[in-house]
């Protein structure tokens, strides 16, 4: 099968994230401090990472069309490609964002340990290099919008889907060709599920989690430029 690729993966125009530029203007116009330029350097990573995911579903939207065709016999491989491709770059944005609250709060995270996740060797103390443990400490309006939106049930199945993916197996899918007309390609509700023992049509359909993961994405995002942005003349 031929497919069209996307022109470019970083274009703000095509990627469309509330606040990215109005981010970006008083970076350029700051002195070029060493950590002004690594703040650059995440911002612009961020809205890669968002493109990246663009990229992939952009593949996925010319494989699958659900309750359309079976494109052929590897679609369900190129689909679950695609989704978990799509899946690993929503969430790295998120950590992309991280290491910029991380630089703009100053709180000095070694930029290999940013994550918006507590680690797996947490206990139960507060930790100075877990940025999720400082947002905690921080306190303030944005801190908290974040830390309610790493608590909500969207963003925990993206975390545990990305777990899954990166470091255990492939999706779990469960496809539907028989009893009713279509394709129809869906994962489990439980990212750690082995086997999909969910009934046809009643687990997540692929492509609309994508979509809605994205728009989850970039609404945290945007939001948190939207507050970040008066905090960047203190740096």
């Amino acid at each position: 099968m031929n497919v069209e690729l996307l022109a470019t993966i970083d274009s703000e125009a095509s990627i469309n994230i509330p606040g990215w530029q109005d981010m970006r203007y008083p970076l350029d116009a700051l002195v070029r401090t060493r950590a002004v330029q690594d703040l650059v350097d995440a911002h612009a990573t961020t809205i890669r990472r968002v493109g990246s995911a663009d990229f992939h579903f952009h593949v996925l939207e010319q494989v699958y069309v659900p309750e359309g065709p079976n494109a052929g016999t590897h679609t369900i491989s190129w689909v679950q490609a695609c989704a978990e491709s799509v899946i690993f770059w929503l969430y790295t944005s998120l950590n992309s964002l991280a290491q910029e609250l991380n630089l703009v709060y100053r709180f000095g995270i070694d930029e290999w340990k940013v994550d918006v996740t507590h680690p797996s060797t947490h206990d139960e103390r507060p930790h100075s290099d877990c940025l999720k443990c400082r947002l905690i400490g921080e306190g303030d309006n944005l801190c908290a919008y974040l830390l309610a939106e790493l608590d909500s049930d969207w963003f925990k199945l993206l975390n545990g889907l990305r777990n899954r993916i990166t470091h255990r197996q492939l999706l779990s899918t469960n496809t539907n060709i028989g009893g009713q007309p279509g394709l129809l390609i869906e994962i489990s509700h439980d990212p750690r599920a082995r086997i999909f023992d969910e009934q046809p049509r009643t687990g997540i359909e692929i492509r609309g989690y994508c979509v809605q993961t994205r728009q989850n994405v970039v609404r945290v995002i945007g939001e948190t430029y939207r507050q970040l942005i008066p905090r960047i003349g203190q740096i």
